[in-house]
């Protein structure tokens, strides 16, 4: 018997407020912005994303999780933090990590916020209820050094409003190649 992959992704990734999903969906979300979704999405890369030879680290997080659906949960809204733990490279062919300087291993951050607050309309796949930061790595490396975190107080204060999807591949255009 051949399986459906589409009931398999429908069984598996039905629930895209998930952390890990909604996390691939932001990724792909960017991927469609800029106009590079051809390339399959390689769990092991030491980025995310490359465009235009510059590689993308994408971070997601959400007001509103998947167990705000519970009708017995608190529905209390996530702290916004986004994970930027420098890393070490990883080796896909001797799957073990290579010791050295752990370091960001992008050029650029995209940090993607699924800012809407309603559990009965959450829709992760409208791009209308998300926003954007794009942050070169290196002001990140300044702003933040070592830390493993940034929260979304730090994004505003430091770098502004965010953009929509219509405006990310013109923002990151002009934040790259400017």
């Amino acid at each position: 018997m051949l399986i459906s992959k589409t009931d398999f992704y429908n069984w598996a990734y039905n629930d895209l407020l998930m952390n890990n999903q909604r996390g691939h969906l932001a990724e792909y979300i960017v991927a469609c912005a800029l106009g590079i979704t051809d390339n399959v999405r390689d769990e092991w890369a030491p980025y995310d994303l490359e465009y235009e030879n510059i590689k993308l680290e994408i971070k997601s997080a959400a007001y509103l999780q998947s167990w705000h659906r519970n009708p017995t949960a608190k529905t209390k809204e996530s702290k916004i933090i986004f994970g930027i733990a420098p890393t070490c490279d990883y080796d896909s062919i001797t799957e073990q990590r290579i010791r050295g300087q752990k370091q960001r291993r992008a050029d650029a951050y995209v940090f993607c916020l699924l800012k809407h607050k309603d559990i009965k309309s959450v829709n992760p796949t409208d791009t209308e209820q998300w926003e954007f930061w794009i942050v070169p790595t290196e002001r990140i490396n300044q702003l933040c050094g070592a830390n493993k975190t940034v929260s979304i107080g730090v994004l505003e204060r430091n770098f502004g409003a965010p953009v929509s999807f219509d405006d990310l591949k013109p923002t990151l255009d002009a934040i790259c190649f400017d």
